[in-house]
Protein backbone atom coordinates (compact mmCIF):
# COMPACT_ATOMS: atom_id res chain seq x y z
CA UNK A 1 0.00 0.00 0.00
CA UNK A 2 1.40 3.41 -0.96
CA UNK A 3 1.66 6.00 1.77
CA UNK A 4 -1.01 8.69 2.07
CA UNK A 5 0.15 12.23 2.87
CA UNK A 6 -1.31 13.51 6.15
CA UNK A 7 -1.16 17.04 7.53
CA UNK A 8 -1.66 17.51 11.25
CA UNK A 9 -2.47 20.90 12.77
CA UNK A 10 -1.73 21.31 16.48
CA UNK A 11 1.36 19.57 17.89
CA UNK A 12 0.09 19.62 21.46
CA UNK A 13 -0.16 16.80 23.96
CA UNK A 14 -3.15 15.07 22.37
CA UNK A 15 -2.13 15.79 18.79
CA UNK A 16 1.30 14.24 19.21
CA UNK A 17 0.38 11.73 21.90
CA UNK A 18 -2.56 10.16 20.05
CA UNK A 19 -3.29 11.39 16.52
CA UNK A 20 0.22 11.63 15.06
CA UNK A 21 1.35 8.61 17.05
CA UNK A 22 -1.40 6.44 15.55
CA UNK A 23 -0.81 7.75 12.02
CA UNK A 24 2.90 6.95 12.23
CA UNK A 25 2.28 3.60 13.88
CA UNK A 26 0.29 2.45 10.83
CA UNK A 27 3.30 3.10 8.54
CA UNK A 28 0.72 4.09 5.92
CA UNK A 29 0.95 7.88 6.29
CA UNK A 30 3.63 10.50 5.69
CA UNK A 31 2.91 13.13 8.34
CA UNK A 32 3.53 16.87 7.93
CA UNK A 33 3.32 18.68 11.26
CA UNK A 34 1.98 22.24 11.39
CA UNK A 35 2.56 24.30 14.54
CA UNK A 36 1.43 27.79 15.54
CA UNK A 37 2.75 30.47 13.18
CA UNK A 38 5.93 32.08 14.46
CA UNK A 39 6.11 29.98 17.63
CA UNK A 40 9.49 29.86 19.34
CA UNK A 41 11.06 27.44 19.62
CA UNK A 42 9.77 26.06 16.35
CA UNK A 43 8.68 22.50 15.67
CA UNK A 44 11.21 19.73 15.19
CA UNK A 45 10.77 16.79 12.86
CA UNK A 46 11.46 14.49 15.80
CA UNK A 47 9.53 14.08 19.03
CA UNK A 48 9.42 11.50 21.80
CA UNK A 49 6.48 9.64 23.29
CA UNK A 50 6.95 7.92 26.64
CA UNK A 51 4.25 5.77 28.22
CA UNK A 52 3.39 5.65 31.91
CA UNK A 53 3.59 1.87 31.63
CA UNK A 54 7.29 0.97 31.14
CA UNK A 55 6.20 -2.08 29.12
CA UNK A 56 5.24 0.27 26.28
CA UNK A 57 8.57 2.08 26.48
CA UNK A 58 9.74 5.21 24.69
CA UNK A 59 8.99 5.91 21.03
CA UNK A 60 11.07 8.23 18.90
CA UNK A 61 8.75 9.66 16.27
CA UNK A 62 9.91 11.16 12.96
CA UNK A 63 7.62 13.18 10.70
CA UNK A 64 8.11 14.07 7.04
CA UNK A 65 8.29 17.80 7.82
CA UNK A 66 7.56 20.07 10.78
CA UNK A 67 7.25 23.83 10.85
CA UNK A 68 5.40 26.94 11.93
CA UNK A 69 4.22 28.39 8.61
CA UNK A 70 2.34 31.68 8.42
CA UNK A 71 1.03 31.05 4.92
CA UNK A 72 1.46 28.77 1.90
CA UNK A 73 4.77 30.35 0.94
CA UNK A 74 6.33 28.86 4.10
CA UNK A 75 5.43 25.28 3.15
CA UNK A 76 8.00 22.95 1.56
CA UNK A 77 7.62 22.22 -2.15
CA UNK A 78 7.00 18.46 -1.66
CA UNK A 79 3.97 19.25 0.52
CA UNK A 80 2.66 21.79 -2.00
CA UNK A 81 2.92 19.12 -4.70
CA UNK A 82 0.95 16.70 -2.52
CA UNK A 83 -1.73 19.33 -1.94
CA UNK A 84 -2.16 19.85 -5.68
CA UNK A 85 -2.06 16.13 -6.40
CA UNK A 86 -5.07 13.94 -7.21
CA UNK A 87 -4.37 11.17 -4.71
CA UNK A 88 -6.04 10.78 -1.28
CA UNK A 89 -4.94 13.19 1.45
CA UNK A 90 -5.75 13.34 5.14
CA UNK A 91 -5.89 16.42 7.36
CA UNK A 92 -6.19 16.14 11.15
CA UNK A 93 -6.50 18.90 13.73
CA UNK A 94 -6.24 19.01 17.52
CA UNK A 95 -6.02 22.75 18.07
CA UNK A 96 -7.97 23.58 21.21
CA UNK A 97 -9.65 26.90 21.92
CA UNK A 98 -6.40 28.89 21.91
CA UNK A 99 -5.34 28.03 18.37
CA UNK A 100 -8.52 27.14 16.50
CA UNK A 101 -9.12 30.68 15.20
CA UNK A 102 -5.47 31.37 14.36
CA UNK A 103 -5.19 28.25 12.22
CA UNK A 104 -8.30 28.88 10.13
CA UNK A 105 -6.75 30.86 7.27
CA UNK A 106 -3.90 28.40 6.72
CA UNK A 107 -6.20 25.36 6.82
CA UNK A 108 -8.53 27.02 4.32
CA UNK A 109 -5.63 27.97 2.05
CA UNK A 110 -4.33 24.41 2.04
CA UNK A 111 -7.75 22.90 1.39
CA UNK A 112 -8.25 25.35 -1.48
CA UNK A 113 -5.32 23.73 -3.30
CA UNK A 114 -6.97 20.32 -3.29
CA UNK A 115 -8.62 19.36 -6.60
CA UNK A 116 -12.35 18.73 -6.19
CA UNK A 117 -11.99 15.16 -7.48
CA UNK A 118 -9.15 14.33 -5.07
CA UNK A 119 -10.29 12.31 -2.01
CA UNK A 120 -9.73 14.61 0.98
CA UNK A 121 -10.74 14.17 4.62
CA UNK A 122 -10.41 16.58 7.53
CA UNK A 123 -10.74 15.04 10.99
CA UNK A 124 -11.52 17.41 13.85
CA UNK A 125 -9.94 15.72 16.88
CA UNK A 126 -11.18 18.15 19.52
CA UNK A 127 -12.92 17.95 22.87
CA UNK A 128 -15.25 20.81 21.88
CA UNK A 129 -17.42 21.19 18.72
CA UNK A 130 -15.73 24.30 17.29
CA UNK A 131 -17.69 26.03 14.54
CA UNK A 132 -14.54 26.35 12.43
CA UNK A 133 -14.92 22.83 11.09
CA UNK A 134 -18.54 23.24 10.04
CA UNK A 135 -17.56 26.48 8.30
CA UNK A 136 -14.79 24.65 6.43
CA UNK A 137 -17.25 21.95 5.38
CA UNK A 138 -19.55 24.60 3.93
CA UNK A 139 -16.69 26.36 2.16
CA UNK A 140 -15.18 23.14 0.78
CA UNK A 141 -18.06 20.70 0.14
CA UNK A 142 -15.67 18.29 -1.65
CA UNK A 143 -13.81 17.74 1.64
CA UNK A 144 -15.15 15.13 4.08
CA UNK A 145 -15.09 16.94 7.44
CA UNK A 146 -15.70 14.68 10.43
CA UNK A 147 -15.94 15.42 14.17
CA UNK A 148 -14.07 12.61 15.93
CA UNK A 149 -14.09 11.28 19.47
CA UNK A 150 -10.57 11.16 20.90
CA UNK A 151 -9.54 9.64 24.21
CA UNK A 152 -6.04 9.39 25.64
CA UNK A 153 -4.64 11.15 28.68
CA UNK A 154 -1.43 12.88 27.64
CA UNK A 155 0.87 15.27 29.49
CA UNK A 156 4.17 16.98 28.77
CA UNK A 157 6.96 14.73 29.96
CA UNK A 158 8.53 16.45 33.01
CA UNK A 159 11.89 14.75 32.65
CA UNK A 160 14.80 16.90 31.38
CA UNK A 161 15.29 16.93 27.61
CA UNK A 162 18.48 15.37 26.33
CA UNK A 163 17.58 16.02 22.67
CA UNK A 164 15.59 18.74 20.88
CA UNK A 165 11.95 17.95 20.22
CA UNK A 166 8.79 17.79 22.26
CA UNK A 167 8.38 15.04 24.84
CA UNK A 168 4.96 13.64 25.70
CA UNK A 169 3.95 11.32 28.51
CA UNK A 170 0.96 9.18 27.52
CA UNK A 171 -1.21 6.45 28.99
CA UNK A 172 -1.74 3.27 27.02
CA UNK A 173 -5.55 3.43 27.26
CA UNK A 174 -6.86 5.19 24.14
CA UNK A 175 -9.63 5.39 21.59
CA UNK A 176 -10.10 7.31 18.32
CA UNK A 177 -13.60 7.11 16.86
CA UNK A 178 -14.20 8.41 13.33
CA UNK A 179 -17.82 8.75 12.12
CA UNK A 180 -19.02 8.26 8.55
CA UNK A 181 -15.60 6.95 7.63
CA UNK A 182 -16.05 6.46 3.88
CA UNK A 183 -13.22 8.58 2.44
CA UNK A 184 -10.35 6.72 0.69
CA UNK A 185 -8.04 8.99 2.72
CA UNK A 186 -8.98 6.92 5.79
CA UNK A 187 -8.14 3.49 4.35
CA UNK A 188 -4.81 3.50 6.16
CA UNK A 189 -6.63 3.57 9.51
CA UNK A 190 -8.68 0.42 8.93
CA UNK A 191 -7.99 -2.47 11.30
CA UNK A 192 -5.77 -0.28 13.48
CA UNK A 193 -5.75 -0.88 17.23
CA UNK A 194 -7.91 1.58 19.20
CA UNK A 195 -9.24 3.22 16.00
CA UNK A 196 -12.92 2.71 15.28
CA UNK A 197 -14.23 3.65 11.83
CA UNK A 198 -18.01 4.01 11.89
CA UNK A 199 -20.47 3.88 9.01
CA UNK A 200 -22.83 6.19 10.94
CA UNK A 201 -22.52 8.95 13.50
CA UNK A 202 -20.49 8.90 16.72
CA UNK A 203 -23.10 10.37 19.09
CA UNK A 204 -23.08 7.36 21.40
CA UNK A 205 -19.29 7.28 21.65
CA UNK A 206 -19.11 11.05 22.09
CA UNK A 207 -21.50 11.02 25.04
CA UNK A 208 -19.83 7.96 26.55
CA UNK A 209 -16.46 9.68 26.43
CA UNK A 210 -17.83 13.03 27.60
CA UNK A 211 -19.51 11.42 30.60
CA UNK A 212 -17.10 8.69 31.68
CA UNK A 213 -13.79 10.33 30.81
CA UNK A 214 -14.28 14.11 30.95
CA UNK A 215 -16.97 14.04 33.64
CA UNK A 216 -15.19 11.80 36.11
CA UNK A 217 -11.88 13.54 35.38
CA UNK A 218 -13.51 16.82 36.37
CA UNK A 219 -14.72 15.35 39.66
CA UNK A 220 -11.29 13.84 40.33
CA UNK A 221 -9.54 17.19 39.86
CA UNK A 222 -12.04 18.93 42.15
CA UNK A 223 -11.51 16.31 44.84
CA UNK A 224 -7.75 16.76 44.53
CA UNK A 225 -7.96 20.54 45.00
CA UNK A 226 -10.24 20.04 47.97
CA UNK A 227 -7.63 17.79 49.54
CA UNK A 228 -4.90 20.37 48.95
CA UNK A 229 -3.37 18.35 46.13
CA UNK A 230 -2.51 19.65 42.68
CA UNK A 231 -0.32 16.91 41.23
CA UNK A 232 -2.20 13.79 40.20
CA UNK A 233 -2.68 10.89 40.49
CA UNK A 234 -4.09 10.61 43.98
CA UNK A 235 -2.32 8.17 46.27
CA UNK A 236 -3.03 6.14 49.36
CA UNK A 237 -6.47 6.29 50.93
CA UNK A 238 -7.51 9.12 48.61
CA UNK A 239 -6.94 6.90 45.60
CA UNK A 240 -8.72 3.94 47.18
CA UNK A 241 -11.75 6.06 48.07
CA UNK A 242 -11.88 7.55 44.59
CA UNK A 243 -11.68 4.12 42.92
CA UNK A 244 -14.41 2.81 45.21
CA UNK A 245 -16.88 5.45 44.00
CA UNK A 246 -15.65 6.22 40.47
CA UNK A 247 -16.27 2.69 39.20
CA UNK A 248 -20.01 2.68 40.11
CA UNK A 249 -20.37 6.15 38.57
CA UNK A 250 -18.70 4.98 35.36
CA UNK A 251 -20.92 1.90 35.22
CA UNK A 252 -24.06 4.00 35.77
CA UNK A 253 -22.99 6.21 32.86
CA UNK A 254 -22.28 3.20 30.66
CA UNK A 255 -25.60 1.57 31.53
CA UNK A 256 -27.30 4.84 30.60
CA UNK A 257 -25.47 4.96 27.25
CA UNK A 258 -26.57 1.39 26.62
CA UNK A 259 -30.23 2.21 27.19
CA UNK A 260 -30.13 5.47 25.23
CA UNK A 261 -27.96 4.36 22.29
CA UNK A 262 -27.92 0.57 22.50
CA UNK A 263 -24.15 0.81 23.02
CA UNK A 264 -23.20 -2.20 25.18
CA UNK A 265 -22.12 -1.29 28.72
CA UNK A 266 -18.49 -2.40 28.73
CA UNK A 267 -17.14 -2.96 32.24
CA UNK A 268 -13.63 -3.23 30.81
CA UNK A 269 -14.03 0.31 29.41
CA UNK A 270 -14.89 1.55 32.92
CA UNK A 271 -12.00 -0.31 34.55
CA UNK A 272 -9.49 0.97 32.02
CA UNK A 273 -10.55 4.61 32.35
CA UNK A 274 -10.49 4.53 36.15
CA UNK A 275 -7.08 2.87 35.92
CA UNK A 276 -5.85 5.67 33.66
CA UNK A 277 -7.07 8.32 36.11
CA UNK A 278 -5.12 6.63 38.88
CA UNK A 279 -1.88 6.19 36.93
CA UNK A 280 -1.27 9.28 34.80
CA UNK A 281 0.74 12.21 36.16
CA UNK A 282 -1.38 15.31 35.67
CA UNK A 283 -2.39 18.58 37.28
CA UNK A 284 -5.73 19.44 38.85
CA UNK A 285 -5.04 23.05 37.92
CA UNK A 286 -4.74 22.10 34.25
CA UNK A 287 -8.00 20.13 34.25
CA UNK A 288 -9.92 22.90 36.04
CA UNK A 289 -8.17 25.78 34.28
CA UNK A 290 -10.20 29.02 33.89
CA UNK A 291 -13.30 27.42 35.40
CA UNK A 292 -12.90 26.58 39.08
CA UNK A 293 -12.63 30.19 40.23
CA UNK A 294 -14.29 31.71 43.28
CA UNK A 295 -14.82 35.05 41.54
CA UNK A 296 -16.90 33.30 38.87
CA UNK A 297 -17.99 29.67 39.17
CA UNK A 298 -20.37 29.86 36.21
CA UNK A 299 -18.00 28.11 33.73
CA UNK A 300 -17.44 25.34 36.27
CA UNK A 301 -21.17 24.92 36.84
CA UNK A 302 -21.76 24.78 33.09
CA UNK A 303 -19.08 22.11 32.75
CA UNK A 304 -20.65 20.03 35.53
CA UNK A 305 -23.99 20.28 33.76
CA UNK A 306 -22.69 18.98 30.43
CA UNK A 307 -20.36 16.34 31.89
CA UNK A 308 -22.31 14.98 34.85
CA UNK A 309 -25.88 16.29 34.96
CA UNK A 310 -26.81 15.45 31.38
CA UNK A 311 -25.88 11.83 31.95
CA UNK A 312 -27.70 11.87 35.31
CA UNK A 313 -30.90 13.16 33.64
CA UNK A 314 -30.67 10.46 31.01
CA UNK A 315 -30.04 7.89 33.77
CA UNK A 316 -33.16 8.95 35.66
CA UNK A 317 -35.26 8.78 32.50
CA UNK A 318 -33.91 5.29 31.78
CA UNK A 319 -34.52 4.14 35.37
CA UNK A 320 -30.79 3.80 36.14
CA UNK A 321 -29.74 4.30 39.77
CA UNK A 322 -28.67 7.95 40.23
CA UNK A 323 -26.95 7.48 43.61
CA UNK A 324 -23.46 7.47 41.98
CA UNK A 325 -24.24 10.87 40.44
CA UNK A 326 -25.33 12.20 43.84
CA UNK A 327 -21.93 11.10 45.18
CA UNK A 328 -20.18 13.16 42.49
CA UNK A 329 -22.10 16.31 43.41
CA UNK A 330 -21.54 15.76 47.13
CA UNK A 331 -17.79 15.67 46.50
CA UNK A 332 -17.92 18.82 44.39
CA UNK A 333 -20.10 20.74 46.83
CA UNK A 334 -17.82 19.74 49.70
CA UNK A 335 -14.90 21.19 47.73
CA UNK A 336 -16.76 24.47 47.22
CA UNK A 337 -17.44 24.64 50.96
CA UNK A 338 -13.69 24.43 51.60
CA UNK A 339 -12.66 27.83 50.35
CA UNK A 340 -8.96 27.01 49.90
CA UNK A 341 -9.72 24.75 46.94
CA UNK A 342 -10.39 27.45 44.31
CA UNK A 343 -7.75 28.22 41.70
CA UNK A 344 -7.87 31.95 42.47
CA UNK A 345 -7.71 31.39 46.25
CA UNK A 346 -4.81 28.95 46.49
CA UNK A 347 -1.73 28.70 44.28
CA UNK A 348 1.07 26.18 43.99
CA UNK A 349 4.11 26.98 46.10
CA UNK A 350 7.05 26.44 43.73
CA UNK A 351 9.33 25.55 46.62
CA UNK A 352 7.18 22.79 48.12
CA UNK A 353 4.68 21.92 45.40
CA UNK A 354 1.89 22.35 47.94
CA UNK A 355 -1.04 24.71 47.78
CA UNK A 356 -0.82 28.02 49.60
CA UNK A 357 -3.19 30.96 49.94
CA UNK A 358 -2.86 33.68 47.31
CA UNK A 359 -1.81 37.04 48.68
CA UNK A 360 -4.79 38.82 47.12
CA UNK A 361 -8.25 37.28 47.66
CA UNK A 362 -10.59 37.29 44.64
CA UNK A 363 -13.34 39.89 44.30
CA UNK A 364 -16.80 38.42 44.81
CA UNK A 365 -19.90 39.58 42.96
CA UNK A 366 -23.30 38.86 44.52
CA UNK A 367 -25.06 38.87 41.15
CA UNK A 368 -22.66 36.29 39.76
CA UNK A 369 -23.14 34.18 42.87
CA UNK A 370 -26.90 34.23 42.35
CA UNK A 371 -26.38 33.00 38.80
CA UNK A 372 -24.12 30.25 40.13
CA UNK A 373 -26.84 29.15 42.56
CA UNK A 374 -29.35 29.05 39.71
CA UNK A 375 -26.98 27.03 37.56
CA UNK A 376 -26.43 24.51 40.35
CA UNK A 377 -30.18 24.28 40.89
CA UNK A 378 -30.56 23.42 37.20
CA UNK A 379 -27.65 21.00 37.37
CA UNK A 380 -29.42 19.17 40.21
CA UNK A 381 -32.87 18.97 38.63
CA UNK A 382 -32.48 15.21 38.20
CA UNK A 383 -31.55 14.47 41.84
CA UNK A 384 -33.95 13.09 44.46
CA UNK A 385 -35.55 16.08 46.18
CA UNK A 386 -33.96 15.59 49.64
CA UNK A 387 -30.46 15.39 48.10
CA UNK A 388 -31.06 18.31 45.76
CA UNK A 389 -32.40 20.54 48.54
CA UNK A 390 -29.49 19.76 50.85
CA UNK A 391 -26.84 20.33 48.18
CA UNK A 392 -28.42 23.61 47.05
CA UNK A 393 -28.54 24.88 50.63
CA UNK A 394 -24.88 23.99 51.10
CA UNK A 395 -23.91 25.79 47.89
CA UNK A 396 -25.84 28.89 48.92
CA UNK A 397 -24.28 28.87 52.37
CA UNK A 398 -20.76 28.32 51.03
CA UNK A 399 -21.04 31.22 48.60
CA UNK A 400 -22.57 33.53 51.23
CA UNK A 401 -19.64 33.10 53.60
CA UNK A 402 -17.47 35.05 51.15
CA UNK A 403 -19.78 38.05 50.90
CA UNK A 404 -20.58 40.86 53.28
CA UNK A 405 -24.20 41.23 52.15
Amino acid sequence: MSRTPAVHFGPGRLGLGLIVDVLLETKRYDVYLIGAPGREPGEYGTYFLRFTDPAFGLRERLVAWAGNPKDLSDLPEPLLCELRGHGPMLFTAALGATNVTTARSLIAAMLSLRPEQAPTALLACENEPYELYDELQSTFPHVDVRHCVVDRICAWDPRPRSQPGRRILAHDVSEWVIPQATSPALEGLRDVKDVLLLAGDADAYRDRKLWVVNGIHLVLATIARREGVDLLPLTGHRERTFREHAKPLAMAMLETAERVYDLPADEHFADERVRAFCEVPDSATRILSKRYLRRDLRPFAHRLNTRISESARAARECDVDVDPFVWAFREVVEAIRRSDSFLDVSEIDPATGRLRRCKQPPQVNANIDREVEELFATALDWAPEPDAMLLKRRISSALATWRED
